[in-house]
């Protein structure tokens, strides 16, 4: 068992060829073809999935666009009367300049 017997694997390989089935080659085209008919049917069906979460989506849209709106109305309107208009003004100013701020840091024109 320490050696290594070379003939052993060709033997082994005669012994499985011998045993080994005939190709049937009328079986392999049905099997090939019915792989290539069903080819088309994963995008599909990708893109249905896709097209439904879409439409379920935007059906949906409507009822969020509305809720945000409220909010926003509402968190706007209380901002505005405890801070004041002008501080509220101010804040809106101040994270756009840190926005472009930001934006040129990030392209590199501004160099510190």
């Amino acid at each position: 068992m320490s050696g290594h017997d070379n003939g052993f694997d060709a033997r082994l390989m005669d012994l499985f060829e011998e045993a080994a089935p005939p190709a049937d080659r009328a079986f392999t085209g049905r099997v090939m073809g019915a792989v290539d008919r069903l080819a088309f049917l994963r995008p599909l069906l990708l893109v249905t999935a896709a097209l439904l979460g879409v439409a379920l989506a935007s059906w949906q849209f409507g009822d969020l666009i509305g809720l945000l709106g409220a909010a926003l109305f509402s968190i706007g309107s209380a901002v505005a009367n405890t801070a004041g208009l002008q501080a509220m003004l101010m804040a809106i100013a101040a994270l756009g300049l840190s926005a472009l701020t930001l934006i040129a840091f990030r392209h590199g024109e501004v160099d510190l």
